[in-house]
């Protein structure tokens, strides 16, 4: 698609998740109306003047409101435990809904960097320039920026044995990855986070794990295994007496199993795929660094995280009676790849390495582009 056709997708996505999201908010403000009002006809009963008041002004505040708001403070009782799980509900949904338009956005950008490589291959500038600038400035487009500008509701928000640290408390610009619980059938088009046994299934190749440098080994807090996804298929393989021809898709997706040790737990952290692929003579360079913020994890939980795929088409053609013979692909070939955990605070949990090549451009510092 063009980048005007796939704008106009944009569009049609962020004003289907705007009406979801306003219909939610619909739906539970009916659902907070008709409690108000019965702790209305409770209060007037038993003659309970503070609360009676506090209810009408509440009812009066949210009668004409389309999209639920935070609840104020207040002295009232009963009022405030409302208050509390509308808070709750409301930050679920808005929530929700960031969480759709930031895995949208994180996937766009993959792809308008992808167009903006191939542009430039081809010499078509102009192109390769609108497909990166409108990448990068995706966050910036109002739809976008308003509903991620979501942000946790005040003291009422309820919070669970798993909630999260004040995301003040840590150094990284993204929010915490929503875990997938559910039997996933398809591979997701960003960084994906499983409860174990959750994950996708795909040809998957257990990796004989390499700790780069010694650093990160991460024997105090927990364990993990690395594995690699890499999966092939023939689009198109044809030939005749003089020749064959073979088109093929390729994808790969860097994936490490990890939970804690008995009696531990991990706090959020943040989880860093560094692709790589071949460069010249035996240097190596990265394709793309992906990476999430996982919540925190209790002693016995185990989780799979996934980094985004990275694809790729190759063309081979084989022509058996003269040296009219070539190769292409439409990106970069795929080598291995790092896997870094890091703590709230930057500090280096675990490091694991596909290859033992890849040591010497293992990191020891969170990713710039993570940082608050």
């Amino acid at each position: 698609m063009s980048l005007g056709e796939v704008q106009g997708r944009l569009s049609e996505e962020l004003e289907n998740i705007s009406t979801e999201t306003l219909d939610q908010h619909k739906e539970l403000k009916r659902v907070y109306l008709s409690a108000l009002l019965r702790r209305e006809s409770a209060a007037r009963r038993e003659g309970d003047l503070d609360t009676l008041q506090a209810i009408r002004e509440e009812v009066v505040r949210i009668e004409h409101l389309e999209r639920l708001t935070a609840p104020p403070s207040t002295t009232s009782e009963t009022l405030r435990k409302l208050s509390s799980i509308v808070s709750e509900k409301i930050n679920e949904i808005d929530q929700e809904a960031a969480d759709k338009v930031s895995t949208l956005v994180t996937s766009l950008e993959a792809y308008s960097e992808t167009q903006a490589t191939e542009h430039t291959r081809r010499g078509n500038l102009n192109e390769a320039i609108a497909w990166r600038d409108w990448g990068r400035e995706l966050n910036e487009q109002p739809d976008i920026a308003e509903i991620l500008s979501v942000t946790v509701l005040p003291e009422t928000a309820f919070t669970s044995d798993h909630a999260s640290a004040d995301q003040d408390s840590n150094l990284y610009t993204l929010r915490e990855q929503k875990r997938i619980t559910t039997q996933a059938n398809e591979f997701s088009d960003s960084p994906a986070l499983y409860e174990a046994g959750a994950e996708p299934k795909g040809d998957e190749k257990r990796i004989s794990a390499h700790t780069p440098s010694a650093q990160g080994a991460g024997h105090t807090l927990m364990q993990a295994t690395i594995s690699l996804i890499n999966e092939d298929d023939t689009i198109s393989n044809h030939g005749g007496y003089s020749y064959e021809y073979t088109h093929k898709s390729h994808l790969y997706i860097a994936r490490i199993t990890f939970t804690p040790l008995p009696g531990k737990s991990l706090e959020p952290s943040l989880v860093v795929f560094d692709l790589f692929k071949r460069g010249s003579g035996s240097k190596r360079a990265v394709i793309r660094t992906d990476g999430m913020l996982i919540p925190a994890m209790a002693s016995g939980d185990r989780w799979v995280a996934d980094s985004g795929p990275y694809t790729y088409e190759t063309t081979k053609y084989d022509s058996r009676f003269s040296h009219y013979d070539r190769e292409s692909a439409t990106a970069d070939e795929f080598y291995g790849f790092i896997i870094s955990i890091f703590n709230s605070q930057g500090e280096l949990l675990l490091q694991r390495a596909s290859e033992r090549a890849l040591g010497d451009y293992a990191r020891s510092e969170v990713p710039d582009k993570f940082k608050r």
